[in-house]
């Protein structure tokens, strides 16, 4: 049997034909929590790897995480359609929510503050997860559904305090004059 590449995708993973499952949004559990995901097919090393243990690289649609996880963890979601009424969307939009309430909770600036910048035709989300007082750490978060990132804070780092404070004050600022639409709700 000749020796397979390590740079290419594998066949299949447990029995399961790994074309079947690349790319497609699925359904599995962390913690008891139910999650949605897509399979992985980059970094194809990495990938490859989980496969040779049995295993697919999920990337969670909310945290900046994969996950590794048997074929029979996770559950193919076929066919979303594109409206609110999408377990995926009303996933995000659960999530988004449930962060939001976290965030009112925070007094003055600190962990667990949420805010947007405004990218391409929606938004990028993220989380304070440290504050100093020259510094501020931030994660991202997939709270919409084409995934944006701002072009300097991308996944999150570390970033001047003053900067982050001006991000988190112009989104306070939006939601104080627009309300809910700065919530995650509708513009209805």
């Amino acid at each position: 049997m000749a020796k397979k590449k390590p740079d290419t995708l594998p066949e299949s993973v447990a029995g399961v034909t790994f074309k079947t499952l690349a790319r497609q949004i699925v359904l599995f559990q962390v913690k008891g929590e139910e999650r949605f995901g897509r399979v992985c097919t980059e970094p194809v090393k990495t990938v490859c790897k989980c496969a040779a243990r049995g295993l697919l690289l999920v990337s969670d649609e909310i945290y900046p995480v994969c996950h590794e996880l048997s074929p029979d963890q996770v559950k193919v979601v076929r066919e979303l359609p594109w409206n609110a009424e999408n377990p995926l969307n009303l996933h995000r939009h659960s999530a988004l929510k449930a962060a939001m309430k976290a965030s009112d909770r925070v007094n003055g600036f600190g962990p667990g503050r949420l805010f947007n910048v405004a990218c391409g035709d929606g938004a990028a989300w993220y989380v304070v997860t440290k504050v100093t007082p020259r510094t501020v750490a931030v994660a991202w978060r997939g709270y919409h559904c084409d995934h944006w990132r701002d072009p300097v804070l991308d996944w999150g780092g570390v970033f001047p305090r003053p900067v982050i404070e001006r991000l988190v004050g112009c989104h306070e600022d939006l939601r104080r004059i627009f309300g809910d639409r700065q919530k995650g709700g509708s513009n209805k």
